[in-house]
């Protein structure tokens, strides 16, 4: 017999925690509600969850902390962030810690809530690096930029920017294949022939943009761990990145050293994966 999915809303406004938790209950899922990510916590020492609903503006402990707490020891549960002030920072960084979906209030329609639980359960259960010790790659700098046991990895680099291509791949291992194109259509050949390991692309893909270039290598590959690197992003796109499980933004403006300690970590957790 399937096993029930269990909810927990996070939020300190008790008409939110009302009306998602009528929603969800009308799909047959079991819920139960915090006010506080403290109060949150508690609850995840005494049950399990599959999915947690969390108010990004909590009192006390924010939203995205309570996110990053629970990554660390963590990361099949699916986290879907629910917000009325979004803000590039705040989807960036949560991207970066693995949510399933970013959520704007006022909802426009509660059941688009119920709607984005159940893409997020639908996704396969082997999610990325999920067998691995839980980290995120937003604590990147204390990362170790080289991981030297675990398998060597296929890459695929998609810029239009040569030196972009270029920049990149200096941060890449030799011990690794790596491949690097410059248009959409041989990025997308290239994944179709052989899926990779990882897919690191430039954020500037127009016809078909980048978005849509990664639900396309999704449709022929939906496992492949995927990079987006790019300067700055409108929160628009950034969502639609989390809604296609993109496991890292990484912006070009950061320095060398910190840049090479994220794709390192990255890269070395990947290795080690077993369910790659």
């Amino acid at each position: 017999m399937k096993q029930q999915v269990r909810i927990l809303i996070v939020d300190d406004e008790p008409i939110i925690r009302e009306v998602l938790q009528v929603a969800f209950e009308e799909q047959g899922w079991q819920v139960m509600k915090a006010d506080t990510g403290e109060d949150a916590l508690r609850r995840l020492e005494d049950s399990e969850f599959e999915v947690l609903v969390i108010d990004k503006n909590l009192p006390g402990m924010s939203g995205v902390d309570f996110i990053r707490h629970v990554r660390r020891r963590d990361r099949i549960v699916r986290i879907l962030l629910i917000t009325a002030y979004g803000s590039v920072e705040s989807a960036v960084e949560t991207l970066n810690l693995g949510i399933d979906a970013y959520l704007e209030k006022p909802f426009p329609n509660v059941y688009d809530v119920g709607r984005s639980v159940r893409v997020a359960l639908g996704r396969f259960d082997d999610r990325w690096l999920s067998d691995l010790a839980p980290g995120a790659l937003g604590d990147a700098s204390q990362a170790p930029a080289v991981v030297t046991g675990g398998r060597n990895l296929t890459i695929v680099v998609g810029a239009p920017d040569e030196r972009i291509r270029t920049w990149i791949a200096q941060h890449l291992e030799r011990r690794d294949s790596v491949e690097t194109y410059a248009t959409a259509d041989e990025v997308l050949a290239a994944v179709r022939r052989r899926a990779p390991d990882l897919l690191i692309l430039e954020a500037v893909f127009t016809s078909p943009d980048t978005t849509e270039l990664i639900a396309l290598v999704r449709r022929a590959a939906p496992r492949v761990a995927c990079v987006v690197v790019s300067e700055t992003l409108p929160l628009g796109t950034i969502r639609a990145l989390i809604d296609l499980q993109v496991q890292a933004l990484i912006d070009t403006k950061v320095d060398s050293d910190k840049l090479r300690r994220q794709i390192g970590e990255l890269i070395g957790r990947l290795r080690t994966a077993t369910g790659s």
